[in-house]
Protein backbone atom coordinates (compact mmCIF):
# COMPACT_ATOMS: atom_id res chain seq x y z
CA UNK A 1 0.00 0.00 0.00
CA UNK A 2 1.34 3.44 -0.94
CA UNK A 3 2.08 5.66 2.06
CA UNK A 4 0.94 9.20 1.20
CA UNK A 5 2.86 10.62 4.18
CA UNK A 6 6.24 9.80 2.63
CA UNK A 7 8.29 12.27 0.54
CA UNK A 8 7.46 11.99 -3.14
CA UNK A 9 9.68 11.64 -6.23
CA UNK A 10 8.77 11.34 -9.91
CA UNK A 11 10.59 9.47 -12.67
CA UNK A 12 9.73 9.06 -16.35
CA UNK A 13 10.85 6.73 -19.11
CA UNK A 14 9.91 4.66 -22.13
CA UNK A 15 8.75 1.30 -23.24
CA UNK A 16 10.97 1.48 -26.33
CA UNK A 17 10.61 -0.89 -29.28
CA UNK A 18 12.19 -1.53 -32.65
CA UNK A 19 11.52 -4.04 -35.42
CA UNK A 20 13.77 -7.08 -35.81
CA UNK A 21 13.02 -9.50 -38.66
CA UNK A 22 9.51 -8.05 -38.87
CA UNK A 23 8.78 -8.49 -35.15
CA UNK A 24 8.77 -6.04 -32.26
CA UNK A 25 11.67 -6.13 -29.80
CA UNK A 26 11.63 -4.27 -26.46
CA UNK A 27 14.66 -2.51 -25.00
CA UNK A 28 15.47 -3.72 -21.49
CA UNK A 29 18.45 -2.65 -19.37
CA UNK A 30 20.22 -4.42 -16.49
CA UNK A 31 21.14 -2.28 -13.49
CA UNK A 32 24.87 -2.53 -12.78
CA UNK A 33 24.51 -2.68 -9.02
CA UNK A 34 21.24 -4.50 -8.34
CA UNK A 35 21.51 -6.81 -11.40
CA UNK A 36 17.79 -6.54 -12.10
CA UNK A 37 16.29 -5.68 -15.46
CA UNK A 38 14.13 -2.69 -16.22
CA UNK A 39 13.22 0.00 -18.72
CA UNK A 40 15.03 3.27 -19.47
CA UNK A 41 13.85 5.91 -17.01
CA UNK A 42 15.11 8.51 -14.55
CA UNK A 43 14.12 11.21 -12.10
CA UNK A 44 12.60 14.48 -13.21
CA UNK A 45 14.55 17.70 -12.95
CA UNK A 46 12.96 20.98 -11.93
CA UNK A 47 10.89 22.57 -14.68
CA UNK A 48 10.80 19.51 -16.95
CA UNK A 49 7.65 18.02 -18.37
CA UNK A 50 7.15 14.28 -18.04
CA UNK A 51 8.02 13.72 -21.70
CA UNK A 52 11.12 15.92 -21.48
CA UNK A 53 12.34 13.85 -18.54
CA UNK A 54 11.71 10.58 -20.38
CA UNK A 55 13.57 11.78 -23.49
CA UNK A 56 16.54 13.16 -21.55
CA UNK A 57 16.93 10.13 -19.30
CA UNK A 58 16.63 7.70 -22.21
CA UNK A 59 19.35 9.52 -24.11
CA UNK A 60 21.58 9.65 -21.02
CA UNK A 61 21.12 5.93 -20.26
CA UNK A 62 21.17 4.53 -23.80
CA UNK A 63 22.47 7.23 -26.19
CA UNK A 64 19.23 6.93 -28.18
CA UNK A 65 17.40 10.09 -29.19
CA UNK A 66 15.81 9.45 -32.60
CA UNK A 67 12.46 8.21 -31.33
CA UNK A 68 8.93 8.20 -32.68
CA UNK A 69 6.94 8.91 -29.50
CA UNK A 70 3.46 7.39 -29.43
CA UNK A 71 1.87 10.25 -27.55
CA UNK A 72 -1.44 8.63 -26.71
CA UNK A 73 0.19 5.96 -24.54
CA UNK A 74 0.92 6.79 -20.91
CA UNK A 75 0.95 4.49 -17.90
CA UNK A 76 1.61 5.58 -14.33
CA UNK A 77 3.02 3.37 -11.57
CA UNK A 78 2.93 4.38 -7.91
CA UNK A 79 4.78 2.53 -5.14
CA UNK A 80 6.93 2.88 -2.01
CA UNK A 81 10.73 2.74 -2.31
CA UNK A 82 13.52 2.17 0.21
CA UNK A 83 17.00 3.24 -0.91
CA UNK A 84 19.99 3.70 1.37
CA UNK A 85 17.77 3.47 4.47
CA UNK A 86 15.49 6.24 3.18
CA UNK A 87 11.83 5.62 2.31
CA UNK A 88 9.78 7.61 -0.16
CA UNK A 89 6.84 7.19 -2.46
CA UNK A 90 7.54 7.19 -6.15
CA UNK A 91 5.54 7.85 -9.26
CA UNK A 92 6.96 6.44 -12.50
CA UNK A 93 5.40 7.45 -15.81
CA UNK A 94 6.14 5.40 -18.92
CA UNK A 95 5.49 6.48 -22.48
CA UNK A 96 5.86 4.28 -25.57
CA UNK A 97 8.13 4.96 -28.53
CA UNK A 98 9.54 3.31 -31.62
CA UNK A 99 13.25 3.65 -32.36
CA UNK A 100 13.90 5.28 -35.73
CA UNK A 101 17.71 4.95 -35.75
CA UNK A 102 20.74 4.61 -33.52
CA UNK A 103 22.66 2.03 -31.50
CA UNK A 104 22.62 1.61 -27.73
CA UNK A 105 25.52 3.16 -25.80
CA UNK A 106 25.02 2.34 -22.12
CA UNK A 107 25.80 4.73 -19.29
CA UNK A 108 27.63 3.57 -16.16
CA UNK A 109 24.27 2.88 -14.50
CA UNK A 110 23.72 -0.29 -16.55
CA UNK A 111 25.97 -3.15 -17.59
CA UNK A 112 23.82 -5.03 -20.12
CA UNK A 113 20.98 -4.44 -22.54
CA UNK A 114 18.74 -6.60 -24.69
CA UNK A 115 16.33 -6.00 -27.53
CA UNK A 116 14.02 -8.73 -26.28
CA UNK A 117 10.87 -10.25 -27.77
CA UNK A 118 7.76 -9.68 -25.70
CA UNK A 119 7.81 -12.98 -23.81
CA UNK A 120 11.42 -12.49 -22.71
CA UNK A 121 10.90 -8.84 -21.80
CA UNK A 122 7.96 -9.77 -19.58
CA UNK A 123 9.87 -12.67 -18.02
CA UNK A 124 12.84 -10.49 -17.08
CA UNK A 125 10.80 -7.71 -15.44
CA UNK A 126 11.31 -8.16 -11.68
CA UNK A 127 8.03 -6.56 -10.55
CA UNK A 128 4.41 -7.03 -11.53
CA UNK A 129 3.89 -3.31 -12.19
CA UNK A 130 6.76 -3.32 -14.71
CA UNK A 131 5.25 -6.35 -16.41
CA UNK A 132 1.97 -4.42 -16.54
CA UNK A 133 3.68 -1.45 -18.22
CA UNK A 134 5.25 -3.65 -20.91
CA UNK A 135 2.08 -5.65 -21.43
CA UNK A 136 -0.03 -2.49 -21.74
CA UNK A 137 2.37 -1.08 -24.32
CA UNK A 138 2.19 -4.35 -26.26
CA UNK A 139 -1.60 -4.06 -26.32
CA UNK A 140 -1.35 -0.46 -27.50
CA UNK A 141 1.11 -1.48 -30.23
CA UNK A 142 -1.08 -4.47 -31.20
CA UNK A 143 1.99 -6.70 -30.92
CA UNK A 144 1.09 -10.09 -32.51
CA UNK A 145 3.43 -11.72 -29.97
CA UNK A 146 0.64 -11.25 -27.41
CA UNK A 147 -1.07 -14.23 -28.98
CA UNK A 148 2.02 -16.40 -28.54
CA UNK A 149 1.50 -15.94 -24.81
CA UNK A 150 -1.59 -17.02 -22.93
CA UNK A 151 -3.97 -14.51 -24.51
CA UNK A 152 -5.80 -11.96 -22.44
CA UNK A 153 -9.39 -12.95 -21.81
CA UNK A 154 -12.24 -11.10 -23.45
CA UNK A 155 -13.15 -9.65 -20.03
CA UNK A 156 -9.59 -8.31 -19.55
CA UNK A 157 -9.63 -6.83 -23.04
CA UNK A 158 -12.97 -5.16 -22.33
CA UNK A 159 -11.52 -3.53 -19.19
CA UNK A 160 -8.64 -2.16 -21.28
CA UNK A 161 -10.93 -1.02 -24.08
CA UNK A 162 -13.33 0.89 -21.84
CA UNK A 163 -10.40 2.75 -20.24
CA UNK A 164 -9.54 4.43 -23.57
CA UNK A 165 -10.55 8.05 -24.15
CA UNK A 166 -12.83 7.66 -27.19
CA UNK A 167 -14.38 4.28 -26.32
CA UNK A 168 -17.98 5.43 -26.01
CA UNK A 169 -20.91 3.08 -25.39
CA UNK A 170 -21.80 2.85 -29.08
CA UNK A 171 -18.31 1.79 -30.15
CA UNK A 172 -17.94 -0.69 -27.28
CA UNK A 173 -21.31 -2.27 -28.09
CA UNK A 174 -20.28 -2.57 -31.76
CA UNK A 175 -17.02 -4.30 -30.83
CA UNK A 176 -18.69 -6.59 -28.31
CA UNK A 177 -21.14 -7.70 -31.00
CA UNK A 178 -18.27 -8.53 -33.32
CA UNK A 179 -16.51 -10.45 -30.54
CA UNK A 180 -19.63 -12.52 -29.84
CA UNK A 181 -19.93 -13.39 -33.52
CA UNK A 182 -16.21 -14.26 -33.75
CA UNK A 183 -16.50 -16.49 -30.67
CA UNK A 184 -19.44 -18.36 -32.23
CA UNK A 185 -17.49 -19.02 -35.43
CA UNK A 186 -14.36 -20.00 -33.48
CA UNK A 187 -16.28 -22.43 -31.27
CA UNK A 188 -17.79 -24.06 -34.36
CA UNK A 189 -14.37 -24.39 -36.00
CA UNK A 190 -12.82 -25.78 -32.81
CA UNK A 191 -15.70 -28.24 -32.54
CA UNK A 192 -14.90 -29.40 -36.07
CA UNK A 193 -11.31 -30.12 -35.03
CA UNK A 194 -9.67 -26.99 -36.47
CA UNK A 195 -6.70 -25.48 -34.54
CA UNK A 196 -8.50 -22.34 -33.34
CA UNK A 197 -7.96 -20.57 -30.00
CA UNK A 198 -11.49 -19.45 -29.14
CA UNK A 199 -10.59 -16.90 -26.44
CA UNK A 200 -7.85 -15.31 -28.56
CA UNK A 201 -10.27 -14.98 -31.46
CA UNK A 202 -12.88 -13.18 -29.35
CA UNK A 203 -10.27 -10.99 -27.67
CA UNK A 204 -8.59 -10.02 -30.93
CA UNK A 205 -11.93 -9.11 -32.47
CA UNK A 206 -12.89 -6.98 -29.47
CA UNK A 207 -9.62 -5.02 -29.78
CA UNK A 208 -9.43 -4.87 -33.59
CA UNK A 209 -10.75 -1.29 -33.70
CA UNK A 210 -8.76 0.05 -30.77
CA UNK A 211 -7.41 2.83 -33.02
CA UNK A 212 -10.86 4.41 -33.13
CA UNK A 213 -11.16 4.04 -29.38
CA UNK A 214 -8.01 6.15 -29.10
CA UNK A 215 -9.30 8.76 -31.53
CA UNK A 216 -6.95 7.56 -34.27
CA UNK A 217 -9.56 6.79 -36.92
CA UNK A 218 -6.97 6.16 -39.63
CA UNK A 219 -5.51 3.31 -37.55
CA UNK A 220 -7.99 0.60 -38.52
CA UNK A 221 -6.16 -2.65 -39.29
Amino acid sequence: MVDDSLPHRTACGFVLVRREAGKLAYLILRNRGRKDWGLPKGHAEKGESELETALRETEEETGLCDLDVLRRFRIELLYNVTRRQRRYRKTVVYFAARLNSGEVALSKEHDKYRWAPLAEALDKMPFDNLKEAVHSAALFLKDPALFDLEPATEAEALTYLTSLPHADDKLVAHLQGGARLARTFAEALAGAGKPVHVEATATGTLLHDVGRALGQHEDHP
